[in-house]
């Protein structure tokens, strides 16, 4: 399992920072403000 996990690792990040800016241009295009917000909401 741990194999599967190390080969995987730089797929997982790759999907994973596909994921989030494509979720980041949905909130720009939905709301000009959703990313500030939401950073806002982080903290």
């Amino acid at each position: 399992m741990f194999y599967f996990r190390k080969k995987y690792y730089l797929y997982d990040i790759n999907m994973s920072i596909f994921y989030a800016v494509s979720l980041s241009l949905c909130f720009t295009s939905a709301n000009h403000h959703g990313i500030f917000i939401a950073i806002i909401n982080l903290y």
